[in-house]
Formats: structure tokens, sequence, C-alpha cells
């Protein structure tokens, strides 16, 4: 009869690990609207086209997953002011953020259209990303398209000045 009871209790600890098991996925942490911005560059054209650019990005975090809903670029006085960024749009909203690892993952779907006043396209596609004390950057190609995007650290701030983490197990 103990022996019943041992594995009726090693049934239900099964049960309930496996139940638990979705809380130890990796997730971003807390919940909000976040905001990350600073310096990035878009480069097309094997470089022959390079344009640094002030960017905001809105980050929005339920329930442990990363979503991009909107990026804004401006010219950047930091980097010689450049009015092309006024024309640079970036298109396809919501990129996921898959995490990775415990400091990044990849940005998905992201689109980048109107270079330099052009219709040049570049994307949709993956781009790199890592997120270390409460910092992103991004960094990667973008094909179709042939363009490099790269950022500076951009600080990533959130309700009350909350700072995005990941939890990765």
């Amino acid at each position: 009869m103990t022996f019943v009871k041992s594995i009726a209790a090693c049934g239900v600890l099964a049960v309930g690990m496996l139940a638990a098991a979705p809380s130890f996925a990796s997730h971003f942490t807390p919940d909000g609207t976040f905001t990350a911005s600073g310096s990035t560059n878009l480069s097309a054209l094997g470089g022959a086209i390079r344009i640094p650019c002030h960017s905001v990005f809105t980050i929005q975090v339920t329930g442990g997953v990363g979503v991009v809903t909107n990026a804004v670029f401006s010219p950047d006085p930091a980097n010689g002011n450049n009015p092309n960024c006024n024309n640079l749009q970036a298109t396809n909203f919501n990129w996921a953020l898959n995490i990775t690892s415990a400091t990044g993952g990849v940005a998905q779907g992201v689109k980048v259209v109107g270079i330099n006043g052009n219709p040049v396209t570049c994307g949709a596609g993956p781009v790199p990303l890592t997120l270390n004390n409460g910092v992103a950057t991004f960094n990667g190609q973008l094909n179709p398209g042939a363009c490099a995007v790269s950022s500076g650290n951009l600080p990533v701030v959130g309700p009350g000045g909350a700072t995005l983490s990941i939890v990765y197990p």
C-alpha cells in the first residue's frame, strides 16, 4: 500500500511540476510600456548611404512578452543633424522581441522604408539586440535590401523609472 501511495504522490508531483514549467520560461520583466532612445545608424548600398539619427523605440511588455510597437527617427545634433532622418520610417510593427540568451535576443519583422527621400525598402527581417543593465543595443543586417542597423546604448526606461530586464533560466 505504501508503494501505491508513493507512486500516486510522484504522479501528483510530476503533474504539478509540468503545470509550473511555464513560469520558468524566458521573459521580460516588469510588464509595462518602455521607451528606448538614443543614437541609431542605418546604412544601405554597402555603406554608400549612412544616416546617423536619434531614435525613440516604444516597447510594450505584457505577460513577460515584449514587442516594439513604434519607432521614430529625427535628426541627431550629436551626429551631424542629418535632415534625412525625417525621411526614415520604420514599419511592420509589432516587432516581436524573442529572447535567446540572458542578455538579449532578436527583434523580428523589422522593416525600414524611405531612405534619403528614396523609396528604398530594407527587410522585413530580424535584428539582433542586447539588453544589459537596462540598456539596449540593436546591431545587424536587414535583408532584403542589404541595410545595416546599429544603435548606440539606448537606455530603456519604463513606468516610474523601471528598468527592463530579462529572466532567463
